[in-house]
């Protein structure tokens, strides 16, 4: 009888539940959209997460993925989520806040992390600028509530909030700590002097965990809404990108992979923590013991594809896009799209600038001479705009990390896109491999079960589990070499009108 693992998976948008094999199969899954509110409607860029909601959808699609065994149970249960959260766990249990990744609250208090240590602060964190991290956030807590601040007892991410949820504790593995601003990435623990700064005492951390390990046993209140047994095993999986990764086998020094959904992060995995002194890139913690990660992010990929698609050509099938209608429409346009080029969203990582809100824009050809461009171009482009945005993440990456590997993993939800993925390696004039699962993310989280329940290595249940199809580029990388530096170029003078 095969045995499954119910991995929770908070998302950019949605709350997930998946029942996975061992053999990497997802048997099943539930789906909640994620519900976000604004508390003070005047500052948007302040978000959060009612923390009743997001816990009745985590143990209702858990509930609903439990049902649908028809034999056997669940054998151990792990969460993987977004990264760059904070949740504060007051002294009572109950939870007095949650932020997104999206949240950006930490830009109105004082930047005492740079005033205070400066260049120390970014060698320790592997990031910058500190206002979209916990640290920030906290800070933000004691300037502006007090009260929340005096009744916290611990300060987590959402992924550390979910396991104090099913196990009555909180607890870290260092991919996600390592988002916090507050973390000491190459030692692996959390920074004294980081959290001096902050305000925060180390005994308001959680536990650090590793990828793999056991965090305890599910709470009554889970059993009771889910089904789940009490004996069942509650273990540390990593960072949904990390995951991703694993979840795509990329898991040796010097090995790039994308994950293209909501959003798109590359990352590139290193054995030594390289930091880029530009300060354009993050550098993080990778699962795996002994190696790191360093990161330049497309930013918004998915969502503006979906409004694209959703709402501006209006391909739709029900409620949602009508994703092979799009394909098909992007794949009746030539290599170029006819020299129409897209700037939508996905861009070139540059954390100095986050703060800038460069316009979005579609630059035709002329419409007075030549062929004029047509619905499908602009469908094409919006594509070569995520290719585009990819390469020149990727060129800026191997500027820290010359030796990066062949081919590029790509995995996630846009990589069910045959036509991407094709034009993507025409535009990095290299071989792209993807995952026959693209969900990968569950499917990297479900190898930390796997591991603790047969106590093996993670890499050879990933051998064993992940298997890879690679497309190689065509004879249309030629034209794209040069479309890429076009689309730069203009690329860069939008950024300098933001």
């Amino acid at each position: 009888m095969e045995e499954h693992v119910l991995v929770i998976e908070l998302t950019t948008r949605a709350v997930h539940s998946r029942l996975v094999s061992e053999s990497g199969r997802i048997v099943s899954s539930s789906t909640h959209p994620l519900e976000k509110k604004l508390p003070f409607p005047d500052r948007p860029y302040i978000v959060e997460l009612d923390p009743q909601k997001l816990w009745s959808s985590v143990c209702s699609t858990a509930a609903e993925c439990v049902r649908r065994l028809k034999t056997g149970g669940v054998s151990a249960v792990t969460m993987t989520g977004q990264r760059f959260s904070t949740a504060v766990i007051g002294r009572d249990g109950r939870t007095l806040m949650l932020c997104p990744n999206m949240d950006a609250r930490g830009a109105e208090v004082e930047n005492v992390f740079t005033n205070s240590v400066s260049e120390e602060a970014h060698q320790i964190t592997g990031l910058h600028p500190s206002f979209l991290f916990s640290g920030s956030r906290i800070r933000w807590l004691i300037e502006n509530d007090p009260e929340a601040f005096s009744l916290s007892r611990f300060f987590t991410t959402i992924d550390g909030w979910m396991i104090f949820m099913l196990t009555g504790k909180p607890a870290e593995e260092p991919s996600q700590a390592a988002g916090t601003y507050l973390f000491d990435i190459r030692r692996r623990r959390w920074s004294e002097e980081m959290c001096r700064i902050a305000g925060v005492e180390l005994g308001q951390l959680p536990e650090i965990v590793k990828f793999g390990q056991l965090v305890g046993y599910p709470t009554e209140e889970f059993q009771k809404a889910t089904g789940i047994s009490s004996g069942t095993p509650v273990v540390m999986a990593a960072g949904d990108t990390q995951c991703s990764g694993i979840g795509s086998m990329a898991l040796s020094n010097g090995q790039a992979y994308i994950s293209m959904g909501s959003t798109a992060p590359l990352h590139v995995i290193m054995s030594e923590p390289r930091i880029d002194k530009e300060k354009r890139m993050w550098t993080g913690c990778f699962p795996l013991d002994g190696l790191w990660i360093l990161e330049s992010n497309l930013g918004v990929c998915g969502n503006i594809f979906d409004w694209l698609a959703y709402d501006v050509l209006m391909i739709r099938k029900g409620d949602s896009v009508d994703y092979a209608r799009f394909d098909k429409l992007a794949g009746s346009a030539p290599c170029g799209s006819r020299n129409t080029l897209a700037f939508l969203g996905p861009s070139i990582m540059d954390a100095r600038r986050l703060m800038e809100v460069p316009p979005a824009a579609v630059i035709l050809p002329s419409l007075f001479i030549g062929e004029k461009p047509k619905a499908s171009d602009i469908a094409r482009a919006c594509y070569e705009n995520i290719a585009f945005a990819c390469r020149g993440n990727l060129d800026q990456a191997r500027e820290v990390f010359p030796s990066i590997l062949t081919p590029i993993i790509a995995s996630g939800g846009l990589t069910n896109s045959s036509l991407l993925i094709q034009i993507l390696a025409d535009v990095l004039a290299t071989p792209v491999a993807t995952p026959f699962e693209p969900r990968a993310s569950a499917v990297g989280a479900s190898v930390a079960c796997w591991s603790f329940l047969r106590s093996e290595d993670p890499r050879s249940i990933v051998e064993r589990m992940v298997e890879l199809k690679t497309v190689n580029p065509t004879s249309c990388y030629e034209d794209y070499q040069s479309n890429y530096w076009r689309w730069k170029l203009i690329y860069e003078r939008l950024r300098s009108i933001a």
